[in-house]
């Protein structure tokens, strides 16, 4: 397996470059234009504050208990089945 070289970059022509007066009036970005409702046409809208939530009543402890509750089932269920699997 051989690795390709990378290609190196081609500099940046002066031609190739637009500033602010090169650039047509009708094609200068909307956001400079008057407009009524710029948040209706424009995908950006201003963060909405998130309310938080109350902390939980039970975290760790809780989370541990549930767990060791359903291992404690399970086990309980595949002693249950093993003797009707040997039949």
């Amino acid at each position: 397996m051989t690795i390709k070289p990378i290609k190196p970059i081609k500099p940046i022509k002066p031609t190739h470059i637009y500033d602010w007066d090169a650039e047509p009036v009708d094609e200068r970005p909307s956001e400079f234009m008057n407009s009524t409702s710029w948040s209706a046409s424009s995908s950006f809208h201003p963060p909405v504050p998130v309310a938080r939530s109350a902390p939980s009543r039970f975290g760790f402890a809780g989370v541990l208990i549930v767990a060791l509750t359903l291992l404690a089932l399970g086990a309980l269920a595949i002693a249950k089945i093993i003797p009707l699997l040997r039949g």
